[in-house]
């Protein structure tokens, strides 16, 4: 499971790299910041804003999945219009299946 790391926030795991998802022996949450100009972004933004920051984050997902996995996975899913639109492009990109859902 991918999904977007925010570093300045309390009270949650958002801020870890890699975490197990709870329950499971070989499930994680990677999470990867979304970065501008400036370098990382650090705080939570709200869905509605996080369109500009998306395109750029296809590229630092696809190489940290890369790393991660030793590899490509076999198919990815996308998960709501913002999830969506990054599985699209990185399906394209690392030449895999995408399902919807």
């Amino acid at each position: 499971m991918v999904t977007r790391l925010i570093l300045d926030v309390k009270g949650t795991s958002c801020n870890q790299w890699l975490e197990r998802i709870s329950g499971t022996y070989h499930a994680y949450i990677l999470r990867v910041p979304f970065r501008n100009e400036n370098g990382r972004l650090r705080e939570w933004i709200s869905r509605f804003d996080m369109w500009s920051y998306l395109d750029n984050f296809v590229e630092n997902v696809g190489g940290e999945i890369a790393i991660e996995l030793r590899g490509t996975p076999n198919f990815i899913i996308g998960n709501y219009s913002d999830g969506n639109h990054v599985t699209s492009l990185l399906s394209y990109k690392m030449g895999i299946t995408q399902d919807w859902k």
